[in-house]
């Protein structure tokens, strides 16, 4: 009679087959643990080895085999083990799962004068899910290489002339990284703090009403500032923010560029990095450059337009006409018996006297409309684009009347005994206007100029203190 408790033949053979695979399985998971790129080591809540992978066993100088029984403290200096060993000993809550932490490595037998750091992570194995086994797998990467690479990157920004800082998913302001952040804040006023609250609310200085804007901007990147989703995944934005400098009221700027370059990983904000330059010194020589640049247009006895602006300044504008089917105009106008001016009160109240009809002139046309500019000695020109003649004999008109109503003492003018000023005014389509011709013809050519002057030298001839309109058959006087 056959043995109860004996196995059928078929049972028998499943069960080898299935030790057979555990046993393959095994060698595959040795296999695989063997080959991961970081250590990797089963310890107990001691501390003791119960497994390790080839790279383990190297860190202390033994086999695979040999380094079982050996305690983790080998790696380790008095305080970290100490640290370590808490973590297993004081972690073996139900509650527990996974921790992770920086320990350097203090005793390496295998490199005996190497420092090396290390980012290590333990988890709790829990083969039966009763979480009643103290066991641990520590996996270990050795971070030194990067460590070295930041120190580097860090010397480098120090040498930088930029501020450099990091911005967590929370918002909060990390240590600055360069020198030349301590130019803005020191330490203990930017690490920790919220990087919104310190760039927008600054110790000493309110910011300027147009950085709210900004502020939107970067609110859109984190979100709510007490809310660590952003709205959105732009990856970098540049801004421009001026602060005071020295003590409050001082109307010293600062000008500095923030670049953020924002890291995210699967649309989640994980970082920003934010770049600051002093662009102080580079942006005064662009004021500066502007600013020659602009009086080199201007002339500097009347403060208005010189002929070299003029000429400028039409070429663009009758383009502009043409293009829109618009015509332009030209007021052309001199002072009557400037000469006589001059010889009677001397040039100095010349002078004066070309900066009161310059001012008068100029405050009667349409800014940005209308372009004013000393021609030459006495002479001036009033470029009009989009203006027919209709309109701009009504402004000659106006800067006739306004001219003599100064009541400017002129005994050598006669009858009136004031000054005056003689105009003349021309108006052109200029539809056909090809940028041919414009590129090739000068502006003291333009029959639009020839013409105003004609009416200028009609309405002197007819008795000054008058306006002229051209009109190639019939020039009206008044």
């Amino acid at each position: 009679m056959a043995n109860e408790n004996q196995l059928n033949p078929q049972a028998l053979s499943a069960m080898q087959s299935m030790i057979v695979d555990l046993e393959r399985a095994k060698e595959e998971t040795e296999l695989f643990i063997d080959k991961m790129p970081n250590i990797y080591f089963i310890v107990n809540d001691k501390g003791t080895i119960l497994k390790a992978n080839v790279k383990a066993a190297a860190l202390l100088n033994h086999t695979m085999d040999s380094v079982i029984g050996h305690p983790l403290a080998e790696l380790f200096d008095a305080t970290h083990w100490e640290m370590l060993i808490n973590k297993f000993s004081s972690q073996t809550e139900l509650s527990w799962d996974k921790t992770s932490f920086v320990f350097p490595v203090s005793k390496n037998k295998s490199s005996p004068n190497k420092r090396q750091e290390f980012y290590w992570e333990i988890e709790r194995l829990d083969p039966d899910g009763m979480k009643a086994h103290n066991m641990f797998a520590v996996f270990a990467n050795d971070i030194s290489e990067q460590k070295e690479l930041q120190v580097q990157l860090k010397h480098i920004f120090s040498l930088a002339p930029l501020g450099i800082l990091s911005v967590n998913r929370h918002g909060t302001i990390g240590p600055s990284v360069s020198n030349h952040m301590h130019t803005l804040f020191t330490d203990s006023e930017i690490a920790g703090k919220e990087f919104l609250d310190l760039i927008f609310d600054p110790i000493d200085h309110s910011m300027p009403k147009q950085t709210r804007n900004i502020k939107n901007k970067l609110v859109e990147i984190f979100g709510d500032p007490k809310n660590t989703t952003p709205t959105n995944t732009d990856r970098e934005m540049i801004v421009d923010i001026d602060y005071p400098v020295g003590s409050i009221g001082n109307d010293d700027l600062r000008h500095y560029r923030y670049t953020f370059m924002v890291v995210f990983e699967r649309d989640i904000f994980q970082q920003m990095l934010v770049i600051i330059q002093d662009q102080t010194d580079l942006m005064n020589e662009k004021k500066s450059r502007a600013q020659i640049e602009a009086e080199s247009k201007i002339d500097k006895l009347t403060n208005i337009y010189n002929r070299g602006a003029l000429e400028s300044i039409a070429f663009s504008k009758i383009r502009e006409c043409r293009d829109k089917f618009q015509p332009i105009s030209i007021i052309f106008f001199d002072i009557d018996n400037f000469k006589k001016y001059n010889d009677t009160y001397g040039h100095q109240s010349g002078d004066d006297c070309l900066t009161k009809v310059a001012a008068i002139t100029k405050n009667i046309c349409r800014e940005h409309r209308d372009y004013v500019s000393r021609y030459g000695g006495e002479e001036f020109v009033i470029f009009m684009p989009g203006a027919d003649s209709k309109t701009a004999r009504a402004l000659a008109e106006r800067i006739r009347q306004h001219v003599e109503e100064a009541k400017i003492k002129h005994i050598g003018n006669k009858p009136s005994g004031v000054v005056t000023v003689s105009l003349g005014v021309a108006s052109e389509n200029v539809d056909s206007y090809t940028d041919e011709y414009l590129n090739a013809i000068k502006f003291t050519k333009l029959p639009i100029l020839k013409n105003a002057d004609k009416a200028v030298y009609t309405a002197k001839q007819a008795g000054r203190n008058r306006i002229v309109v051209y009109d190639p058959s019939q020039p009206e006087t008044d």
